[in-house]
């Protein structure tokens, strides 16, 4: 199975909503191994919790594929996603939660990986995070 990464920055978001989503492509499905989370954060508190959406996001704009480590390796067919057309909806239960002070980083990490079904996806939701606030994301898995 080839491996994956992709890296991207988050601004300019609202609580209450999908700071990410890594979506699935119509024929594929993948495995998620590690999501990690740096902010420098200016207010106390802000949460954030990893979880499936109700709904996956419509018509996500400027999506980014993963990228393969090996050079050699299939094009990676998961996307991530910033903004949509419209948002994908909140998770009713999340994975994991966690809640950030001033600077931090964070990571979520899957020994027995998490499965983004086909057609599906997982998204980092917000909550209480000031909207000045800049989230590095990263994501690590394989399809």
């Amino acid at each position: 199975m080839a491996v994956y990464s992709l890296g991207q920055r988050a601004t300019g978001f609202t609580n209450g909503t999908a700071l990410w989503e890594l979506r699935t492509a119509a024929a594929a499905r993948a495995r998620l191994h590690v999501v990690s989370l740096s902010a420098s954060i200016a207010t106390s508190g802000p949460r954030f919790g990893l979880g499936r959406p109700a709904a996956i996001g419509v018509t996500p704009t400027s999506p980014q594929t993963w990228l393969a480590h090996e050079p050699d390796d299939p094009a990676g067919t998961v996307q991530g996603a910033l903004a949509w057309g419209t948002g994908p909806t909140a998770p009713a239960r999340f994975f994991a939660q966690h809640l950030m002070f001033n600077q931090y980083m964070l990571f979520w990490t899957f020994p027995v990986p998490l499965v983004i079904s086909v057609s599906s996806s997982i998204v980092v939701w917000t909550g209480s995070v000031g909207t000045s606030t800049v989230v590095d994301m990263f994501a690590r898995g394989d399809e």
